[in-house]
C-alpha cells in the first residue's frame, strides 16, 4: 500500500532521463509523420513487446515488433498523420510522474498544425518502463481513435 502520493519524489536523475527519453520519442514522431516515404520500424526502440493503446472507442494490444509498425498499431497513426496533411507539433504540456526508479507515467498534450491551417491539441498518457536496452513505452491511454 502506498503511504500518501504514489509517485516518487526527489529522483531529479531518473526524471531527467525520463524527459529527455521522451523528447526523443517526439521528435522521432514528427520526423516520421513528416516523412512520406518513411520507415515506421524506426518507432520500434520506443515499444516495449507486446505493448498496448486504449483509445476511447477500442483497445489494442501489439504482439509483435511487426504490429507496433504495421497498420494496425502506431504505423497507422503516423499513416493518419500524413493523411491528414500533417506540418508540426508543439508539446504544451508534458508531466513526468515517477512511479519508481523502473516506472514512470508520462503525460503530455501537444499542439498540431495540419496543411490549410487546421490546428487541435491532443494528449495522452503514457505507461513507460527502463528495461535492459532502455525506456519502453508499455502502454498508451488516448484521446485519439
Amino acid at each position: 500500500m502506498f503511504a500518501g502520493s504514489p509517485y516518487l519524489t526527489g529522483n531529479d536523475d531518473v526524471e531527467v532521463e525520463v524527459r529527455a527519453w521522451f523528447l526523443r520519442y517526439d521528435e522521432m514522431l514528427k520526423a516520421l509523420a513528416l516523412s512520406s516515404r518513411s520507415d515506421n520500424g524506426q518507432i520500434l526502440p520506443f515499444y516495449s513487446v507486446p505493448s498496448s493503446i486504449l483509445g476511447p472507442k477500442a483497445d489494442m494490444v501489439m504482439l509483435s515488433p511487426a504490429a507496433i509498425a504495421g497498420y494496425g498499431g502506431v504505423g497507422a497513426r503516423l499513416d493518419q498523420f500524413r493523411r491528414d496533411g500533417f506540418e508540426s507539433s508543439t508539446i504544451v504540456s508534458l508531466v513526468i510522474r515517477l512511479v519508481n526508479r523502473r516506472a514512470a507515467i508520462v503525460e503530455a498534450s501537444w499542439e498540431r498544425r495540419y496543411e490549410g491551417g487546421q490546428a487541435s491539441v491532443v494528449g495522452a498518457v503514457y505507461a513507460v518502463s527502463r528495461s535492459p536496452e532502455g525506456w519502453r513505452i508499455t502502454t498508451v491511454l488516448s484521446q485519439l481513435d
